[in-house]
Order: C-alpha cells, then sequence, then structure tokens
C-alpha cells in the first residue's frame, strides 16, 4: 500500500505478442489451401479452358477466402509492428490488452471482475478475466516474465478481495468453479454416439450411391416435402443423420462436437436428448414447410438447436454458469454475422444452397425446449437426474428416430426403378433443382436400361431445362443428346452432340457421336444437312508411311461444293469401331480434296478390312 494516501501502488506486468504461426493462423491456411485445391481440381477438369458458370463460383470463393485471410495475416503483421501493451493494475481497476492480437486496452474496475481465472489446455494455459459484459483471454506465453501470471492472478484477487463486494465476488468464482469441475468429469456419451452414428450413416453413403445427388441421397431418406407430403414420413428423422459430402460432415461434426460436449455437461444427458432430437425433428419439419422444394440434408438444423439452447443458456443465467461456459457477446456476434452472410454468399458463388427454414427452426426449437427443461432454481445445478415424465419424453423421442431410421434402411432396400421414376417424376415436376442437380438426374435415368419411355421424356425435358439454364455447358448437352438418342430421335441426338464435340472436343464426345451417327447410319442412313450428299462423296488411302500406315486421305465429289464442305465419317476395322474423323474445306474448293493423317492419333488404319462410311454431310463454314 501507499502510506501516503492508502491505495494500492501500481503494477506493470510487461507482455509480448504470441508466435504468429498461431492454431488460428494455421487453421486459416488450412482453409485457403481446402478452397484453392478444390479449384485447382475444377480447372484440371476436362473443358476447363473455358471460364465457365461452374468454375466462376469457386474461383470468386476462393478469392474471398484469400482476400479475408490475407486481410487478417496483414492485419496480425501491421499489429506486430507495435510492442504490446503491458497488463497495469491500477488503483481504480486493470488495463488488459483487448486479446493478445490487439493494440486497444480496456479499463476493468475490480469491483466488476467476476472471475480471474486459469483456462485452456495444459499446454497452452490462458489468463481468464471476466466481467457482466467481457471475457478477456491472455495466453500465459504473453507475460515477459515466466511466472508474470501467477504473479499477476494473485494479485488481481488480492485487489478484488479489497472490494466492499469481494467475497462475494470470491463465493461466486469458487461456486463457477466448482460447477465447472463437476461438469468436466462428465463424459460426453450422447455426442459421442450422435457422432459415431453419423460417420458410420456416411461411409455407408460412400460406399452405395448414398453420394450421387440427387436420386442417392433421397433414396437413404434425404428430405423432400412432396415426398414427406406423400407420406415418407421417416425423412423428417434420417435426413438429420446424413450429408452431402465431406466437407459438409467436417463442419458439422466439428459444431456437434463443441456444442454437444458443451450442453451435455450442462443440460445432463435427458435433457439434452430432448433438445438435440426435438430440435432436429422441428428443423425437418420447417424445412418440409417452408424450404424450397429441392432435398436437403445434414445434422445442422439439429446443432443449431444445440445453439439456441446455449444462447438462452446464456441469456438466463449469464455470470452464473460453470466457469468456461459462457461465450462473450463478440463470440455471438460473430457466430450470428457468419450464418446470415453463408444463405447469401454460397448460392450466389454456386457452391452449395442452406437450408435457413432448418436453421431457424432448429435454433427457434433449441431456445423453446431449453426453456421449459432448464430446472426453475435461479442459479444452475449440474447432475441433477430428470424426472420421470422428461425420461419418458427422450424415450419416445428415442423411439421415434429409431423408428424411423429403420423406415429408411427398409425404404433404400427397396428402392426399385420404379421408385426412382416416381422420385425423378416429383423432382421434375417440381421445378426447384439446379442445373447441375438436374443435369446428374437425368444422366442417372437415360444410363439405367430398365428406365421406361415416359420416365426418358421426363427425363429429356430436365436435361433440357438444364441446357437451358447453362447452355456452354458441354455435359449437359450431351445428356440431352443421350436423352434424344435413348427415345430414338436420333437426328436430334447427332444435332446435340455435335454442339458438345464443338464445346468441348475429347475424346468422350467423338464417341458418343460416333455411337449416335452409327444408329442413324444404321436405321436411315447418312444424314445429308448441306448442299452436298453422303453418296457424292468418294473416299480413298493414299501412299503409306515408313511404318506402313497410311498418311494421306482423298475424298472425292461428285461436284465442288461452292460453300465448302464438312463431314463427319465413320471408321471400322470389321466390326470394331475405330473412331470418326471430322472432314471441313473452306469455301472454293474443288472437288479433289487431300487431307493429311499423319498427326492420327488411336488405332493403326493399315489393313484391308477397314470400312469407311460417311455418316453427316453438312455446310462447312462460311
Amino acid at each position: 500500500m501507499d502510506a501516503q494516501d492508502n491505495r494500492p501502488s501500481e503494477l506493470h506486468f510487461a507482455l509480448v505478442r504470441p508466435p504468429f504461426w498461431s492454431a488460428g493462423i494455421l487453421a486459416a491456411v488450412a482453409v485457403l489451401g481446402l478452397v484453392g485445391f478444390s479449384v485447382l481440381d475444377a480447372l484440371a477438369s476436362p473443358g476447363a479452358a473455358r471460364l465457365t458458370g461452374e468454375l466462376l463460383g469457386p474461383l470468386l470463393m476462393l478469392a474471398a477466402v484469400a482476400l479475408a485471410v490475407t486481410a487478417w495475416m496483414g492485419r496480425r503483421l501491421w499489429v506486430r509492428l507495435r510492442p504490446m501493451p503491458a497488463l497495469e493494475l491500477l488503483a481504480e481497476g486493470l488495463r488488459a490488452p483487448e486479446h493478445a492480437e490487439s493494440r486497444a486496452t480496456v479499463l476493468i474496475p475490480y469491483r466488476e471482475l467476476l472471475s480471474v481465472a486459469v483456462v485452456g489446455s495444459a499446454n497452452n494455459p490462458q489468463l481468464l478475466l471476466e466481467t457482466r459484459k467481457r471475457l478477456l483471454t491472455l495466453p500465459f506465453a504473453c507475460f515477459a516474465s515466466p511466472d508474470g501470471a501467477e504473479q499477476a492472478i494473485a494479485e488481481i484477487n488480492r485487489r478484488v478481495m479489497a472490494q466492499p463486494e469481494g467475497r462475494a465476488l470470491a463465493e461466486l468464482a469458487a461456486r463457477r468453479r466448482a460447477l465447472a469441475a463437476q461438469a468436466l468429469k462428465i463424459r460426453p456419451l450422447v455426442t459421442q454416439s450422435l457422432l459415431g452414428l453419423i460417420v458410420v450413416l456416411f461411409v455407408n453413403q460412400l460406399l452405395t450411391d448414398g453420394m450421387v445427388w440427387p436420386l442417392g441421397p433421397i433414396r437413404w431418406g434425404a428430405n423432400l416435402p412432396a415426398l414427406v407430403h406423400a407420406g415418407d414420413y421417416f425423412r423428417l428423422v434420417s435426413a438429420n443423420f446424413l450429408h452431402a459430402g465431406g466437407l459438409h460432415l467436417v463442419v458439422n461434426g466439428l459444431a456437434l462436437w463443441v456444442l454437444g460436449v458443451l450442453m451435455e455437461r450442462l443440460l445432463g444427458v435427458t435433457r439434452f436428448v430432448i433438445v438435440y432430437l426435438g430440435a432436429g425433428l422441428a428443423a425437418t419439419g420447417a424445412s418440409t414447410l417452408f424450404s424450397p422444394g429441392g432435398p436437403s440434408v445434414g445434422a445442422s438444423g439439429a446443432i443449431f438447436g444445440l445453439l439456441g439452447a446455449m444462447a438462452w443458456a446464456n441469456l438466463r443465467f449469464r455470470t452464473e454458469l460453470p466457469l468456461g461456459f459462457r461465450q462473450p457477446l463478440r463470440w455471438w456476434i460473430m457466430i450470428l454475422a457468419i450464418n446470415a452472410a453463408l444463405p447469401i454468399a454460397l448460392p450466389l458463388m454456386a457452391v452449395a444452397r442452406i437450408d435457413v427454414a432448418a436453421h431457424a427452426g432448429g435454433f427457434v426449437a433449441g431456445i423453446l425446449v431449453t426453456a421449459l427443461l432448464l430446472p426453475p432454481a435461479a442459479k444452475p445445478r449440474i447432475g441433477v437426474p430428470a424426472g420421470p415424465v422428461l425420461r419418458a419424453v427422450a424415450i419416445t423421442l428415442i423411439g421415434i428416430y429409431l423408428v424411423g431410421l429403420g423406415q429408411a434402411v427398409l425404404y433404400a432396400a427397396r428402392f426399385s426403378p420404379a421408385e426412382s421414376e416416381k422420385v425423378a417424376r416429383v423432382l421434375i415436376e417440381d421445378g426447384e433443382l439446379e442445373a447441375v442437380a438436374l443435369n446428374n438426374l437425368a444422366w442417372l435415368l437415360v444410363t439405367d436400361a430398365e428406365t421406361s419411355r415416359p420416365t426418358l421424356e421426363l427425363a429429356r425435358q430436365a436435361a433440357a431445362q438444364a441446357v437451358a439454364e447453362e447452355p456452354e455447358q458441354a455435359a449437359f448437352i450431351d445428356t440431352l443428346a443421350t436423352a434424344h438418342y435413348r427415345l430414338g430421335e436420333l437426328d436430334e441426338a447427332v444435332q446435340h452432340e455435335r454442339r458438345a464435340l464443338e464445346l468441348l472436343p475429347d475424346a468422350t464426345m467423338a464417341s458418343q457421336l460416333f455411337r449416335f451417327l452409327a444408329a442413324r447410319v444404321a436405321e436411315r442412313g447418312p444424314i445429308d444437312a448441306g448442299g452436298a450428299s453422303a453418296a457424292a462423296i468418294g473416299l480413298q488411302l493414299g501412299e503409306l508411311g515408313e511404318d506402313g500406315e497410311p498418311q494421306v486421305l482423298h475424298v472425292t465429289l461428285e461436284r465442288p461444293v461452292p460453300g465448302g464442305l464438312c463431314a463427319f465419317v465413320l471408321v471400322w476395322r470389321g466390326d470394331e469401331p475405330l473412331g470418326l474423323w471430322r472432314l471441313e474445306s473452306g469455301p472454293g474448293s474443288s472437288s479433289s480434296l487431300r487431307f493429311d493423317l499423319s498427326e492420327r492419333q488411336g488405332a493403326s488404319l493399315a489393313g484391308s478390312r477397314l470400312r469407311r462410311w460417311v455418316g453427316l454431310v453438312d455446310d462447312g463454314p462460311a
């Protein structure tokens, strides 16, 4: 004490910045790398030389993430140009940095300090300073002196006890520490079981057709409003345990682990089961009533129920929560801002569609159910046993989920071509699928030999709609051409496949055009779409190279074609298809043309059993 004014002397604890490459920085770099890898994978795909709408979304996402990470890392570097403010113990209170990467400080009167404690792991202990409005943490590694953190804690506690409210604050802190110690002894078995079940079902999706969007997830129980209204109520249960991909599973799994462990320890097993399972049903129910008609999967609705439960617990108990269970206002602002932005940002970047109705339904249900379940006492209690009514509610919900999951398994086992066609009809007539999902659905149907003609007509309708939305997508046009081919509309199939080959000149599109042209030639002869006739075109292989392979193709025309010639020639050796030649001459060409074959790729053209047939003749380039 200062003998002159009887006030505590000022103390200063020097602080240093923590290492730059923290867990947060490494996580940000990992996210950036994951997004970058996805974009590079898309760029490496066939046809990626054109910047299509499909690639523009991931590129925008990569740019946004890269900008955010760069800005964050740049800010950290800028902050590090100045020394870290000291922790100052003043007469009226303590002045501390807002966090380890900030230059700003905040003054906290001693009478407002609710907790001065050590949190974090043994390898990374942190000093926690808590008031009714703030939660400040400083890693022990920030203290320049090895024992600086312990000295600061002891001195702050001494000054808090010197306040008129000191004893009450100390009793509150001790009670919260005791609650936290009691909670940490509880093993989160329900959370672990839920995570295990989700992983098992995801592996099942991977090993079956459960990842082939959209029919695969629907077969295994994805939520689809039209089917729920038609009586598939088990989807309200099963959709909570399915996921659309590895990243979807990881994000939801991490959220379930963080929120589940905390809320299971706070609520107890019975209440936690009621909150999670009840929020899951509320989420899928809200999705069925208010979402667009497309399929949806994921545990996020139930997880948002846990977030709502945490929000209610923070709002009701606030500073009475066990130490470490309370989340600061800054955390809530960040979480709510991210979840408000994602439903807008992700569809704009063509990455995913977030089921806002499911999230909102789960969140509201979590709040309401938790408000009913928390004990009426003014202070939270850990490990309070549930009464018979609550146990009966939890058992009923578990029974509903078991029945629902059982029905989903039986439905998947009985999923027949007829059921597939029924689901396809619902999806296509519903009109809510995006172009990629429409194309995927149409492709699944046109490549299934058992698909009936009425369903093939629906597939053609879906493929045509996908092409109308994205007319430059060669894969979509190829699907439409295949639908025409399956329906026997060969001229239309050839026409669309020619367009696909122009957009994406690769072996897949060429082989498809070969197949469609061969069928057209076998059924009705070649297509004469231009000024020349296939019957008036003669083909003759010319001189041989050193390897015995023909080097030249001579083409003779009955008469010159002023506008030029474009012809597709089918080539066989016996009954084996070898490939497709595209012959093109400019305007004003003569009746005798010569084409170089020395740069050809693929099978040998030598031998006497080689057959050539003109399958399509059209006008050449203008």
